[in-house]
């Protein structure tokens, strides 16, 4: 049983930061993490790729039922958005619909970026209100996470990708 799913539009073979964190997580975790991904490349047991946009808006609807397929087959416990949008609103959907919880990581660009719409920062901070936690990759990123409407007491900074502390989500 896989214990941590995580969905991310930012793995390898993209180049960036963000995907070799995932790549990280990944290659530390090992057959405890399940990578969910829309970015082309090899597949292995622990990266599942797949396209879950359409044409349709929302276009990341789709993902939705992914993430409840992957979920339920892997028997995941915790799932995890690797960017508060578009993949945090599919995970506060699942959170309504079927009481999953799950944790959000944030990277910086990702909560900037949710700032200059309305509707994406009130989303924004309802999804920061009913994570369970939030894996900020800095000091910095936590005060951006603070400002966009998380709760400090659920904001874990982790400056290595080789730590998930996760004594901070319970298993559903």
């Amino acid at each position: 049983m896989k214990s941590l799913l995580i969905i991310t539009e930012d793995f390898t073979p993209q180049v960036g930061g963000v995907a070799r964190y995932y790549q990280g997580l990944a290659d530390t975790l090992g057959n405890q993490v399940t990578i969910l991904t829309n970015i082309n490349g090899p597949s292995s047991p622990c990266v599942i790729r797949t396209k879950w946009s359409w044409f349709i808006w929302p276009h990341w609807l789709p993902l939705i039922w992914k993430v409840f397929c992957v979920k339920r087959r892997l028997k995941c416990n915790i799932l995890a958005a690797g960017q508060i949008l578009p993949i945090g609103s599919a995970l506060l959907v699942l959170y309504w619909l079927c009481h999953w919880p799950y944790i959000v990581f944030a990277h910086g660009l990702d909560i900037t970026s949710t700032q200059h719409s309305f509707w994406k920062r009130n989303l924004a901070k309802i999804i920061f209100k009913k994570a369970q936690a939030v894996i900020a990759n800095s000091e910095f990123t936590k005060k951006l996470c603070l400002n966009a409407g998380a709760n400090l007491d659920k904001i874990t900074v982790d400056r290595k990708s080789t730590r998930l502390n996760s004594s901070h989500v319970s298993e559903s």
